[in-house]
C-alpha cells in the first residue's frame, strides 16, 4: 500500500502542472509501472527496456542463418541488397558492364571480373549469402575436383530462380537471366539455367567469393556463391555463352537482380559427379606467365587478373606443393623498361604471397638500356684540371734567393776611378788604367 500511496501522491502533483492529454499519458505510464511492480514473483522479471538514444547507423555484423521476424514488406539488409519478406526473395542492385562478349558470370562484385560478366554490383557477396539464408534457401557446395580419382563434382544447393528487372521506354521490364544470353557457337537462345545456391567456401578465414567477386557464375568456379548444376569450362577458348546484345540494355544501365528459391523444387539432389582426367582449366606442372603493362597475366590462351591467378595457384598447390612459376615481362618501349621491370618484381612478390616457394619462381626481366654516365657531358680537360694540383709540386729553392734585375753598369768603370783620383791629387799624372780585378766586377 505504501507504493500505491506514493504513486497517487505523484499523480496529484502532476495533475496540478500538466494539461489533460499529458496527464492521461502520465497516468497510463504510472499504472504500467505499478503493474510491473506487483508482477507474479514466480515469473521471471522482464529485461529492462534500453534507454532511448539518438538513432545511429547499425554496425554491419553477420546475422544468424535462420529466418527472422520481418519488420516490413521490403527491408534494406545491406548496401545494394533488399529482402522482400512477402515474396521471400533477395533483390540486388547492379549495373550493366558487358553487352556482347563471351562471359563467365551473370553477376560479379565491383572491381573484380567486370571484363567477363554482364552485371556488377556494389553488394558484398557474403551479405548476399546471408540474405539468401534468411529467406530460407539451403546452401550446398561449389564445384570441386578430386585429383586422386580424376572426378569433378558439380555445384549443389537450393535451386534458385534469377530474374533481372530494368526500365525500358519508361516501363519496368522483367526477364529471366538466361534470356540475356545466347549460345557462343550458334548464337541461338539457350535453355533455362539450373541455378544452385552453392555458397562459395571459406579459406584461411576469408570468404572466397568476397576475394574473387564470383556471385552468379555460368562456368566452373570453386569460389562461386551461385553456380550451375551442369559443368562448363572456364577456359577462354571454351566459354559456352555470350551476352545477347539484342536484349542486354546499354552499358551503365541500373538493374535489379531478383533471386528467390525455386518454387515446386524438391529437396536438392546430391551433386552430380563427372568423370574427367584433368581439372577444369587444367594447367601443367609449371605455370608460364606473361605480365602485361596493364597488370594482367597471360597463361596460354587465358588472360587472368591477379585474383584469378591467386586462386589458380592456391588450387594447384594443393596437389603440387612444388609448383613452379615462370614470370616474363612483356616487351615495352625503351623509356618504360625500368618501370616494367619494377612492376614485374612487385608481381613476383604477390605470386610468392600466393604460396609459391621463392626458389620455384623464375622472373625474366627486360634488358635495360645502358645508363649515361653523370660526367659524360663534361669537357675532356676536366680530368687533367682536377689532377693538376697533384701534378704541380712546389719548386725546391737552392742557394740565395733571386734578386731584382740590377741597373745597367757604366761603360768604363776604370775611367770613373781615375777621375776620382785626379780630384784627390790633381798634380799627379794620370796612371795607366789597371786591369780590373775579378772582385771589381761585383758591386
Amino acid at each position: 500500500m505504501d507504493v500505491f500511496s506514493r504513486s497517487c501522491d505523484r499523480l496529484n502533483r502532476l495533475s496540478r502542472v500538466m494539461s489533460a492529454p499529458v496527464f492521461t499519458c502520465a497516468l497510463l505510464a504510472t499504472l504500467f509501472a505499478s503493474t510491473a511492480t506487483y508482477a507474479d514473483p514466480k515469473q521471471p522479471s522482464p529485461s529492462p527496456a534500453p534507454a532511448a538514444t539518438n538513432p545511429v547507423a547499425p554496425t554491419p555484423t553477420p546475422r544468424p542463418m535462420y529466418p527472422v521476424e520481418p519488420t516490413g514488406k521490403r527491408t534494406e539488409y545491406a548496401k545494394d541488397i533488399l529482402i522482400d519478406w512477402n515474396a521471400l526473395q533477395v533483390e540486388v542492385t547492379a549495373r550493366v558492364v558487358q553487352t556482347d562478349l563471351p562471359i563467365e558470370l551473370l553477376l560479379c562484385a565491383e572491381n573484380s571480373k567486370e571484363h567477363e560478366s554482364i552485371l556488377a554490383t556494389g553488394a558484398q557477396p557474403r551479405k548476399i549469402y546471408e540474405a539468401l539464408g534468411l529467406i530460407g534457401a539451403t546452401v550446398g557446395s561449389p564445384m570441386s575436383f578430386d585429383p586422386t580419382t580424376g572426378k569433378q563434382t558439380t555445384a549443389s544447393g537450393q535451386p534458385l530462380d534469377i530474374e533481372i528487372e530494368h526500365e525500358s521506354s519508361g516501363k519496368k521490364l522483367r526477364q529471366k537471366a538466361h534470356e540475356w544470353m545466347v549460345d557462343s557457337k550458334n548464337k541461338k537462345p539457350i535453355a533455362p539455367l539450373d541455378w544452385r545456391f552453392c555458397g562459395s567456401r571459406m579459406e584461411g578465414g576469408t570468404f572466397t567469393a568476397d576475394a574473387d567477386g564470383t556471385i552468379a557464375c555460368v562456368v566452373d568456379f570453386s569460389t562461386a556463391l551461385i553456380g550451375l548444376a551442369a559443368s562448363h569450362s572456364a577456359s577462354d577458348s571454351e566459354l559456352w555463352v555470350l551476352a545477347d546484345k539484342n536484349r542486354v540494355p546499354m552499358l551503365g544501365t541500373t538493374c535489379t537482380v531478383i533471386i528467390r528459391p525455386k518454387k515446386d523444387a524438391a529437396t536438392p539432389p546430391p551433386a552430380a559427379t563427372v568423370s574427367t582426367t584433368t581439372a577444369p582449366a587444367a594447367k601443367s606442372d609449371n605455370i608460364d606467365l606473361l605480365l602485361t603493362p596493364e597488370g594482367f597475366f597471360q597463361s596460354g590462351d587465358e588472360i587472368l587478373d591477379a585474383l584469378s591467378l591467386d586462386a589458380m595457384i592456391k588450387e594447384q598447390i594443393k596437389t603440387n606443393p612444388d609448383l613452379k612459376v615462370s614470370l616474363t615481362a612483356m616487351p615495352v618501349e625503351p623509356d618504360a623498361v625500368e618501370k616494367m621491370n619494377l612492376f614485374t618484381r612487385l608481381a613476383g612478390r604477390a605470386i610468392i604471397g600466393s604460396g609459391i616457394n621463392q626458389k620455384n619462381l623464375t622472373m625474366k626481366l627486360l634488358d635495360e638500356p645502358p645508363k649515361v654516365a653523370s660526367d659524360a657531358n663534361e669537357p675532356e680537360t676536366s680530368t687533367p684540371e682536377k689532377q693538376q694540383p697533384k701534378q704541380e709540386a712546389p719548386k725546391e729553392k737552392t742557394g740565395a734567393p733571386e734578386a731584382a734585375s740590377p741597373s745597367p753598369a757604366p761603360a768604363d768603370l776604370g775611367e770613373i776611378r781615375r777621375k776620382a783620383a785626379e780630384k784627390k791629387n790633381p798634380q799627379a799624372s794620370p796612371a795607366p788604367s789597371p786591369s780590373p780585378s775579378p772582385e771589381a766586377k761585383n758591386p
